[in-house]
């Protein structure tokens, strides 16, 4: 089996619409992020994490029968590396580039703003394929004229780190060149409300791991990677995944499910705990996965691995939190980040006496390791773990 390398990334979520500004806000002591207070049917509200819209791309740009929140944050993202696209397609064929991308919400935002705008009339000539779940990764392929594999993954919250393994698969098989991989999730009443009525949302920022800690916000974002053989600076070094069918929408408390998809990440990136240098949390602020979680860092890596949830900067972004988390994760061990700076745990710090404790990154806390892992643990006991590596 080949390593797969990220040649090209882009990306877009509350702290900006391009790598570099993200990185930027990632890093600080005091980042900037879009937010807003988001009202629920219940009659409490909650904040959403939002992206701005581009300046340079409109919703009515893209081609009609493709307009829908999803499919333009996609766009956004697409922007930022479709000349590399060409080149590989001029290089491959444009039938050797698969697309994968996993997503929750696709385009249902659209149907809920037809429904509000046409109030009780007849919505005959909706676009109903609009909010499919396939139409993400059909969105991919059509705006970047492919003709190679193209499907969506939608495994709730790993659904973005899965479609990075689908493509890693993809091309180990022969069944493509390159693919672009990652994950889109957009702003949906109906996934604000669902998971107000599953008590899962705080009305305050989420506060990951604090004994005070009330559940997630929910937020929107874009990260999509154009991956292959040909080497780069980053590699995928190992990628683990487990459905333990635990709860539908609780961990499973003995981590057993999620411990799988760890163990299988670093035997096939062939190291040891101690040879991970930063862990990006799933961290969702909610009782059951911080305590599950935190068992499982302990577990594994004895409380000595720095660790970090980055959900409290953008949002629980659902299908596209482990595509997200392993963009941000790209950046800490890229050129870019020459202070070797982790993106710090916010918080009350004020810690749960009753979970496993583990070592929070703080404004000192610097990266000294070539590796780093980025976990998404998602409703139904789908666990999903991606390990990258710095290629010196």
């Amino acid at each position: 089996m080949s390593t797969i390398y990220l040649n090209d990334m882009g990306l877009c979520c509350s702290l900006g619409n391009d790598p570099k500004t993200v990185f930027g806000e990632l890093i600080s002591d005091k980042p900037n992020y879009n937010c807003r207070v988001e009202p629920l049917v219940s009659g409490k509200s909650t904040q959403f994490f939002y992206v701005k819209d581009s300046q340079e791309l409109t919703l009515e740009s893209l081609s009609e029968g493709w307009r829908s929140r999803n499919n333009y944050l996609s766009a956004i993202a697409i922007a930022q590396f479709k000349d590399q696209v060409e080149t590989y397609k001029n290089k491959y064929g444009s039938d050797r580039i698969a697309v994968v991308v996993g997503t929750s919400t696709s385009g249902i935002s659209a149907y809920e703003q037809e429904i509000i705008e046409r109030k009780n009339s007849q919505l005959e000539d909706y676009n109903y394929s609009l909010q499919q779940i396939g139409n993400t990764g059909e969105f991919i392929k059509n705006h970047l004229q492919l003709d190679g594999v193209a499907y969506t993954v939608s495994t709730a919250c790993s659904s973005g780190a899965k479609a990075m393994m689908e493509g890693c698969r993809l091309i180990n098989a022969g069944l493509a060149d390159a693919c672009i991989v990652g994950g889109s999730d957009s702003y949906a009443k109906l996934t604000l409300n669902g998971f107000d009525s599953l008590e899962a949302v705080s009305m305050e920022r989420t506060n990951p791991f604090s004994t005070n800690r009330k559940g997630i916000n929910i937020g929107e974002a874009s990260a999509l990677f154009l991956i292959s053989k040909e080497k780069g600076s980053i590699a995928i070094a190992g990628y683990g995944e487990s459905s333990d069918g635990y709860h539908i929408s609780s961990p499973d408390p003995t981590a057993q499910g999620p411990a799988m998809a760890l163990n299988k990440a670093m035997t096939m990136a062939n190291i040891k705990p101690e040879d991970i240098g930063y862990i990006n949390l799933h961290g969702t602020g909610t009782k059951k996965n911080d305590s599950m979680e935190a068992k499982l860092v302990s577990d594994f890596f004895s409380n000595k691995t720095p660790v970090s949830s980055t959900k409290p900067l953008t949002g629980h972004t659902l299908g596209a939190a482990g595509a997200l988390e392993v963009a941000f994760c790209s950046l800490l061990i890229g050129k870019e980040n020459e202070h070797k700076k982790l993106p710090i745990h916010f918080w009350d710090q004020q810690p749960d006496e009753a979970i496993a404790p583990v070592q929070f990154v703080s404004s000192t806390t610097t990266l000294h390791k070539k590796y780093i892992m980025s976990n998404s643990f998602a409703f139904g006991g789908n666990n999903a773990s991606v390990i990258l590596e710095r290629v010196e």
